[in-house]
């Protein structure tokens, strides 16, 4: 039950992303046809938790060579009321009380996310671009497409 529970959560999950995907692939052309400061040296997009049912929940910063923001790039990649319903949450945890719903949601969200990337152009961007949930020890490689361990 467990196995079919998390399964179908990350179905709805990308089902409710495809009906974003045109917006995102025009939001990432805009970032990376976007003209960045001199001391830019990276384009970070992080994932952050309480976004799919309150909003988009990825953000996008430009990073200088000490990891430090330089501006915050588009900081609302799309406007969206909700990536997903929370009730879908909910759901899937009463199927599955011990289902990590962030986790899978995160993970099917990342993965989307690179296509989009990729789609939009991505392989011609100058700088390095990364996505990563915020606050964990691991990053998205979006040139390399290749998860990059921080630990």
């Amino acid at each position: 039950m467990a196995i079919r529970a998390d399964a179908d959560f990350r179905a709805k999950v990308r089902e409710k992303l495809g009906s974003l995907e045109m917006q995102l692939i025009s939001a990432l052309r805009r970032q990376i046809e976007a003209e960045y400061p001199t001391e830019a040296h990276a384009l970070s997009f992080v994932v952050f938790s309480d976004g799919f049912t309150a909003g988009f929940p990825a953000r996008a910063y430009v990073l200088n060579r000490a990891n430090s923001q330089v501006c915050v790039s588009s900081a609302d990649l799309l406007q969206a009321d909700e990536t997903y319903p929370e009730q879908l949450e909910r759901d899937a945890e009463a199927a599955d009380p011990d289902m990590d719903v962030w986790g899978a949601a995160a993970e099917v969200f990342i993965e989307w996310f690179a296509e989009c990337w990729g789609r939009a152009g991505g392989a011609g961007f100058a700088l390095p671009a990364t996505l990563a949930e915020h606050d964990t020890g691991r990053l998205f490689d979006l040139t390399t497409m290749r998860w990059i361990s921080l630990d």
